[in-house]
């Protein structure tokens, strides 16, 4: 039977067994897709046709029997999100499927709803599409994948052992919106489907499926069978699944950020970097710094492979959705607060119904509902000890007497205070309760940005810090204190090296009278001691916290292979922590010292002055990080922006540090490098 090209209006109105065609709702790699109407049972299908039009024969026929075998897969698999083949014949001079119709919004119209209300709103990414909703739209794909991955189907003339879709795409998976679908995603389309014949398919010189979202193995392979015969070893072990691994990965990446890994305005500059494994580094990078949750998961699902090596080589990758589902399933419950999959992707697809519904939760109303959802209380508003020392009645950097002795007992009242608040003993919190201010709130829309080259120094090893050095030596020209009141040394984490240091010749003047009278040096160590403390107080974690930093800081310092996982590790525990985004800020600029998103973090952390656990330290090592990013992007790209906002980091570093002799050589090195 000749089949001639189908016209976009030509089926309308045309009747398919008991169904007639309505309207065209969809192109593919193989043909035309119509909304129809069942007029017997009163409900809505799905009528797809085959469009072999412009083929040579040889093509055509393979293209009819990719088709007919489509059909056959889809009526042997019988899952509740894989869309229903209801029945298939040849009318018309073309060859057609009638499928299930199902209401909803395929991946793509979320995506495009999302980036529009995104631009109308001009708001961030996750404040529209968190992740709780990206995790539990990844973990509903996966089952109907996982069921797929692991079935056997029986065709006419052989066996496959396991369905690898190979189009996993957002146009490929529905949210349905009502009747069983309400509440999950339904995968469609097995037009691409692993079969014999299928294996190395392309139509008119391009590959079927969805490029952005084909792996390196993917391109390789269908463009170039030779690499089968070439690179034996890897392909021996390699499994077709591992396509749909790889195109699920690039999926979260894309919910979660609202952009592509791989992204290209023309389908070569797409594959250009599919094929660059800087690319994929970057994109973990990235991931890791901004939601360290899905960090481990998208770095097993989009691999970069070396064909020369065996697959055993090579870094891991999920071998099938059943290998991921678990991994997606812990991510998503620690998330969630108690929701199930099902009750956030119904309340998705109200938000998409009505898009106008779709706007930012405030931040006050955003942690009310992640405590009340976690079942955990929130962190109490507690003056942070810098707020203190501002409010006080006075100018603190005054060396007299008297204000140092009331700006000691002043704190010391406020550290017992935070203290006796602390203490089981304290009326307002149920016996074996813990403390509100140890309770972590999880927070579900992380967006820290990554990089940083700077090395921090080390806790062991204080002789590498100029500024510990300087302090040190203040403090042995310092008078033994009165008895029986021990004293923190100067130089410990908690004490001021910047102000100590400006004021070193002020000091030294100033010996006669601490030698006869040593209680204003007293009373500057005791005001010391009771900001450590009162700092100490308010650092989420305590001694181990600060035990776990140290750890990942030496492994980052000796660029220890294990410094991603554990930061990944430390970071979803402690996703607030400042001291732990700095380290995540230098472990990706030790390889990216540009990375934008590493300098928006370092900004972002410049604006809060957050409360770190080595205050001064980590201040002035945040500020040279950012001149250093700033620096690294000047020397790359010198544009009017970037010499602008090289000068901007410069200037601030200079402003507040260029009097401080602890940090002279940073500063001629800023000074070298000004741009002219």
């Amino acid at each position: 039977m000749e089949r001639t090209l189908i016209a976009q209006d030509q089926l309308i109105g045309t009747r398919f067994e008991k169904c007639v065609v309505e309207r065209l709702i969809g192109r593919g790699g193989y043909g035309l897709t119509f909304l129809a109407f069942d007029g017997e049972l009163q409900e809505h299908r799905v009528i797809k046709v085959s469009q072999d039009s412009g083929l040579d024969e040889g093509s055509r026929r393979r293209h009819l029997k990719t088709f007919l075998e489509e059909g056959l897969i889809l009526s042997r698999l019988k899952h509740p999100q894989i869309v229903t083949l209801r029945g298939q014949g040849d009318k018309h001079g073309h060859r057609y499927m009638i499928l299930d119709y199902i209401q909803g919004f395929s991946l793509r119209a979320v995506l495009d709803l999302v980036g529009q209300r995104q631009v109308e709103l001009g708001c961030a990414w996750q404040d529209l599409l968190d992740p709780v909703t990206a995790s539990a739209l990844i973990l509903s794909a996966l089952y109907p994948m996982e069921y797929a991955h692991r079935a056997n189907v029986h065709l006419p003339d052989r066996e496959i052992f396991g369905v690898a879709h190979r189009d996993i795409s957002p146009g490929n998976l529905i949210l349905g919106v009502k009747g069983n679908e309400k509440g999950r995603l339904v995968l469609i389309d097995f037009g691409t489907a692993k079969t014999a014949l299928t294996e190395n398919v392309t139509m008119d010189q391009n590959l079927v499926g969805t490029i952005p979202y084909m792996g390196k193995a993917r391109l390789q392979k269908a463009n170039s069978p030779e690499q089968k015969a070439q690179y034996q070893d890897f392909w021996r072990d390699f499994r077709e699944t591992q396509h749909d691994i790889h195109a699920i990965g690039v999926l979260y990446y894309q919910l979660l950020t609202g952009r592509l890994p791989f992204y290209g305005e023309t389908s070569p500059q797409i594959i250009v970097k599919i094929l660059d494994p800087e690319v994929y580094s970057q994109c973990h990078l990235d991931i890791a710094s901004a939601h360290p949750y899905a960090s481990g998961i998208l770095r097993k699902c989009m691999v970069y492979h070396d064909f020369s090596l065996p697959l055993s080589e090579q870094p891991y990758q999920y071998p099938e959705a059943a290998s991921m589902r678990p991994e997606m399933e812990e991510v998503f419950h620690s998330l969630s607060g108690g929701r199930s999959v099902n009750d956030v992707l119904i309340a998705l697809g109200k938000k998409l119904a009505h898009p106008e519904l779709m706007i930012p939760v405030d931040a006050g109303q955003k942690a009310k509902a992640v405590a009340s959802s976690s079942g955990t209380l929130p962190q109490q508003a507690m003056p942070r000890t810098s707020d203190m020392l501002r409010a006080m009645p006075f100018p603190i950097k005054k060396r007299a007497p008297v204000v140092y002795a009331g700006a000691a007992a002043g704190l010391l009242l406020m550290a017992m205070g935070a203290a006796w608040w602390l203490s089981p003993r304290h009326s307002s919190l149920a016996p074996g309760k813990p403390s509100p201010l140890s309770s972590v709130v999880p927070r579900t829309a992380q967006a820290h940005p990554a990089p940083v080259t700077h090395q921090l120094p080390s806790a062991h090893e204080p002789a590498h810090d100029p500024a510990r050095e300087t302090l040190e030596a203040l403090e042995t020209a310092k008078p033994p204190t009165k008895p029986g009141k021990p004293v923190q040394a100067g130089a410990k984490a908690g004490s001021k090296p910047a102000d100590h240091a400006k004021s070193g010749e002020s000091l030294r003047a100033s010996e006669p009278m601490a030698g006869a009278d040593g209680r204003h040096l007293e009373a500057a160590a005791e005001l010391e001691a009771a900001t450590q403390t009162a700092e100490e107080a308010f650092t989420a974690g305590g001694e181990s916290a600060k035990e776990d930093f140290v750890q990942a800081q030496s492994l980052v310092r000796s660029e220890d292979p294990a410094a991603f996982e554990k930061l990944t590790a430390l970071l979803s525990k402690r996703p607030n922590s400042p001291d732990l985004r700095l380290l995540k800020c230098q472990l990706v600029l030790m390889r990216n010292p540009g990375a934008p998103e590493a300098r928006a973090d370092l900004v972002a952390l410049q604006s809060s002055r957050p409360e770190f656990m080595h205050p001064n330290l980590f201040h002035e090592q945040q500020m040279y990080l950012l001149w250093q990013s700033d620096a690294a992007t000047f020397e790359a790209q010198k544009t009017p922006a970037s010499r602008i906002n090289l000068l901007k980091s410069a200037n601030a570093y200079l402003a507040e540090f260029e009097a401080n002799r602890a940090y002279q050589a940073k500063v001629q090195g800023i000074k070298g490098r000004l741009p002219r």
